[in-house]
């Protein structure tokens, strides 16, 4: 069966009302609610809309809600909304998503010992954040493909037009150093207490594989728990049917036996 979500706006920091859409299933027989996933999109200039996800649809049909914020950053909501975390990525927009997690919980039904973050590119990016920067502990486990870890670093190797992204929104890094390491989940990865799913294209021109196999090194090296799997035939999103259908099982998997 199929759901439309719900647009629905909560409250973030600062007393900013940001807007989400809601997918919530139907006829959770668990008695401890169904579990939660938070789902912030990529960008961070885009948005989530009203339109076909089928695989937003297929999880829900699997039992679990979500939601998907846009955060500050998003477009489609004025330009407040959309330059809300200019020279200040990993902060306000990294609250909006957490918000999302406590919102998703407050609709009732839906479990708070079992929610989990899954996001892709700048997606990716908060999920690691999320992993390791919030002190409430609010996530079981964590999906990120191909998200940034470092942003000097993703700098470096990123392609022209990611290089200007970033600059553009904050700063260069030679003027912005101090920054770009505040924003960058890499710093905190002894903080992780939860698994992760780590899944990246190796021919990512725009969010390099090292962002990657830097943050998985050292999650070996302080014996943190992960899976890693890269496609070589694959850049910034996988496009090839075998890759993205390996993938979709590998994030299932993981989430079930995380979560259910």
């Amino acid at each position: 069966p199929l759901v439309t979500p719900r647009h629905i706006t909560y409250p973030g920091r600062d007393g900013w009302q940001i807007p989400a859409f809601v997918y919530l299933p139907e006829g959770v027989e668990d008695a401890r609610g169904a579990p939660g996933l938070i789902y912030p999109h990529g960008g961070p200039n885009a948005q989530y809309d009203l339109s076909w996800d089928p695989v937003r649809q297929y999880f829900v049909a699997r039992g679990y809600a979500i939601i998907c914020p846009n955060f500050r950053g998003s477009t489609g909501y004025g330009r407040l909304l959309k330059e809300g975390n200019l020279f200040d990525w990993g902060r306000g927009d990294l609250a909006d998503c957490l918000a999302a997690a406590d919102a998703l919980v407050d609709f009732g039904g839906v479990d708070a010992n079992r929610l989990a973050m899954w996001g892709q590119s700048y997606g990716g990016y908060l999920t690691w954040l999320a992993l390791t920067r919030d002190h409430r502990h609010r996530l079981r486990c964590g999906v990120a493909l191909y998200g940034d870890t470092h942003l000097k670093t993703s700098w470096a190797r990123g392609d022209h037009p990611g290089r200007q992204d970033v600059e553009w929104q904050m700063g260069h890094p030679s003027q912005a150093g101090r920054r770009y390491e505040a924003a960058s989940p890499l710093n905190d990865a002894a903080s992780l207490q939860v698994p992760v799913l780590v899944l990246h294209g190796e021919r990512d021109t725009r969010v390099a594989l090292g962002e990657s196999l830097q943050m998985v090194d050292a999650l070996r090296r302080l014996g943190k728990t992960f899976e890693f799997k890269t496609y070589p035939d694959e850049g910034h999103g996988f496009a090839h049917p075998e890759n993205a259908l390996d993938a979709l099982r590998r994030i299932e998997r993981f989430l079930d036996w995380h979560l259910l």
